[in-house]
């Protein structure tokens, strides 16, 4: 962090003196540069020879908490994040949940006190609901249905068959009535047939049963993921964060708040109770489900109304409650971290202290590199201060940075586009994946290159607001052709500026929306896309940098995949170079870093350039020993494809 940058973040901050105390306290956040860090290897007999790394993620489960703090009496000066989740019970990520009632049925030993399991069972996100068209006596241990589709009720993981929990409730004057509810399982559902059996849950797990007559009760299934452990399957249930969510008539909560409350508790009481404590909370994972009815209308939403993801906004909403408190003390100064691997995991930055990312670039592999550096340096750019974001496993050997990481462009090419034919503007693609309802005009600027695209509604031929992840609006606007053609062996740099804005409606005023959105961009020859990057669109322009590749070869057009959300983006000063990207270099006190990150062409660094006054020489290393022999290198040096290296400088 610069010494600018934390100046402003004191002067700015709601409480300055303890934000100068916490700096003080933290050198890790205002030194700024990479560090080791260990991810989620702590346990109460490894706290002693940890001492190497600067910073930690460790568990919430088992004794890991007591753990944590005395690492951190320690080591008083080194970061701790706790990571939200239980895998200890076979449950993974922070929004993946069990009932209790599930716990004491499957004899998980989960406690209420640290991980969420609410007794109001209407915060559940549930799938499509059923009308019971059977009579379910309270002495009745099962009861077989007629439903439309059985198959809602089962889902394949790791090639298995399994059959989701669900939950029965009762139906009074059209509304739930949660309180007149309970878990069930399902024991058979033929997709033949549509029979569904369900069969209760233990009485010693869920107490008493309820009758249910058929036409005044639904059952619905429960839409988390299922996890095996210790040969069991773990059925998770989700919380429903929309602002559709029900709330405790005996609270007044919805499940954002109730969330927000616990966690904040379980810190105050818990993790933070006595200095020195843990430095903050990282919430791992996603969670809605395409296959979710997140206001329980009996329609399959996926959370998302009229283009807008509303669980995504209740996560939103939730992190501000943590951090702020609502009726409760939030976390306040306490650094919050969440899952940001890729563009649909959390997208406001500016509320967190930073993005976990497990798998970097991607968890569909190297050849996301692209959109996946774009994203990580979207977050180290946005992220509230003190900004805290990493990739795992990733290490540090050279000190402090002297400099920011530079993009090299010196290998590319000349613009393709530089004798583009601009007349027809950019062409809006009726086939694919667009919809033809989908209401959106572009419109021309003085930049040939610039499109500024507004969807001002995503509603089925004319119907209210559409249901349904797959019916999102998809417009593809594709440029002019490139100057030669282009070749599915080579890489192109595709850069450019973008800049989004959130709807509005008729009356002016902005409409509900996440304030980053994101886009897909790809090269197309033919009726060809090559593979589509993914990228966050937000409210202030910024610069991308992204490698493409042509699926074909042809005459190729850079094509924008846009019009998933309302609001408005704008593209601006298009070119096209043959090369790659993604190739960087950066100055650190004990040597230069370099990355190239292209798949298919080496590129030669010039050192003396780069690292003036300095000579550079291999690591001595064990490992890959033809590598890391500690020879000297010459003024330039040459990787190969989808290759770094570390070189340790000798001189001033």
């Amino acid at each position: 962090m610069s010494e600018r940058t934390r100046r402003d973040f004191i002067r700015t901050g709601a409480a300055g003196a303890a934000a100068l105390a916490l700096f003080r306290s933290r050198p890790w956040l205002s030194a700024g540069y990479p560090k080791s860090l260990d991810f989620r290897h702590l346990w109460p007999n490894s706290v002693g020879f940890l001492e190497h790394n600067t910073a930690f993620l460790v568990d919430f489960t088992g004794d890991k908490i007591p753990a944590a703090q005395e690492l951190k009496r320690r080591y008083p000066d080194r970061l701790v994040l706790m990571q939200v989740n239980d895998e200890l019970n076979g449950i993974w990520g922070s929004w993946h949940v069990v009932p209790r009632e599930f716990a004491a049925k499957e004899g998980l030993h989960c406690d209420p006190a640290v991980f969420p399991m609410p007794e109001f069972r209407g915060y559940w996100l549930l799938g499509q609901r059923t009308t019971l068209s059977a009579d379910f006596p309270a002495e009745s241990e099962q009861c077989e249905l007629s439903v439309p589709d059985a198959s809602a009720f089962a889902t394949q993981v790791y090639g298995h068959n399994l059959l989701r929990d669900v939950l029965v409730y009762r139906v009074v004057n059209g509304q739930p009535d949660w309180l007149h509810s309970e878990y069930a399982s399902v024991a058979r559902a033929d997709a033949r047939s549509n029979a569904l059996v369900v069969k209760r849950w233990p009485k010693d797990a869920v107490g008493e049963w309820h009758a249910y007559r058929a036409g005044e009760a639904c059952v619905a299934p429960s839409v988390g993921s299922i996890y095996a452990m210790n040969g069991k399957w773990i059925k998770t249930w989700i919380p429903n964060l929309t602002r559709f969510c029900p709330r405790d008539p005996a609270t007044g909560r919805d499940a954002v708040t109730w969330w927000a409350r616990h966690f904040a508790r379980l810190w105050h009481t818990r993790i933070a109770a006595a200095e020195p404590h843990p430095d903050g909370d990282e919430f791992d994972g996603l969670a809605e489900s395409p296959w979710s009815d997140c206001d329980n209308d009996g329609t399959i939403d996926g959370c998302e109304v009229g283009g807008v993801n509303y669980w995504r906004l209740g996560r939103d909403d939730f992190f501000r409650k943590l951090r702020a408190g609502d009726g409760f003390a939030g976390l306040g100064e306490a650094l919050v971290l969440a899952d940001a691997s890729n563009v649909w995991g959390a997208r406001r930055p500016e509320v967190l202290n930073g993005a976990e990312n497990e798998e970097f670039p991607s968890f569909l592999g190297p050849d996301y590199f692209p959109s996946g550096t774009d994203l990580y340096q979207v977050w180290c750019a946005h992220a509230a201060k003190p900004s805290c974001s990493y990739l795992q496993g990733r290490f540090n050997w050279l000190g402090k940075p002297l400099g920011p990481p530079v993009r090299l462009t010196e290998h590319l090419g000349p613009d393709l586009l530089a004798g583009a034919d601009w007349r027809n503007g950019w062409e809006s693609l009726e086939g694919g994946n667009r919809l033809p309802h989908a209401k959106s005009r572009t419109t021309g600027l003085a930049d040939p290159t610039a499109f500024q695209l507004t969807v001002t509604d995503v509603s089925a031929n004319g119907q209210p607001p559409l249901r349904g992840l797959k019916a999102a609006a998809r417009v593809v606007l594709q440029g002019p052709e490139c100057g030669e053609l282009l070749r599915p062996d080579r890489e192109y740099a595709v850069t450019f500026e973008v800049q989004g804005q959130p709807p509005t409606g008729a009356d002016g005023e902005r409409r509900p929306a996440e304030p980053w959105s994101w886009i897909g961009v790809c090269l197309r020859t033919g009726d060809q896309n090559g593979l589509v990057q993914s990228i966050v669109v937000g409210q202030q322009p910024r610069r991308v940098a992204l490698t493409l590749r042509p699926q074909a070869a042809g005459k190729g057009r850079v094509a924008f995949h846009v019009g998933a959300q309302p609001g408005q983006i704008l593209v601006r000063d298009l070119s096209v170079r043959e090369g790659c990207a993604e190739v960087f270099a950066r100055r650190f006190e004990g040597g230069l870093v370099l990355a190239n990150g292209s798949a298919v062409s080496a590129v030669t660094f010039d050192l003396a350039a780069l690292d003036p006054g300095r000579k550079h020489r291999r690591f001595r290393g064990a490992q890959a020993p033809d590598v890391n022999s500690g020879q000297p290198v010459g003024q330039s040096f040459t990787l190969p494809p989808q290759d770094g290296i570390l070189l340790k400088a000798e001189g001033p």
